[in-house]
């Protein structure tokens, strides 16, 4: 399944979420994740497909996402996690 297909279906069954703040901040998330991507991909394995979505969220890398959306550690975590969902 497609990254945009599981967001997709992670906003439908997490209802409360949708509302125009958090599609604003889950844009500004995506538009910085991605921004940061090559910081990002540095803590992957070296066999790790850069195409995939990273396993791991380096700690600086989840505060200043933190920061930079206005959202708590949980949201970020929650964020990066949409993935498995």
């Amino acid at each position: 399944m497609g990254s945009f297909q599981l967001l997709l279906q992670h906003l439908k069954q997490n209802t409360d979420a949708l509302s125009i703040t958090s599609i604003n901040t889950l844009f500004r998330f995506i538009k910085i994740a991605t921004a940061l991507k090559r910081d990002i991909i540095l803590v992957e394995a070296s066999s790790a497909l850069i195409s995939d979505p990273p396993h791991i969220l380096p700690p600086a890398i989840a505060r200043f996402l933190g920061a930079g959306c206005s959202i708590s550690p949980e949201e970020v975590a929650d964020a990066h996690d949409i993935r498995t969902s």
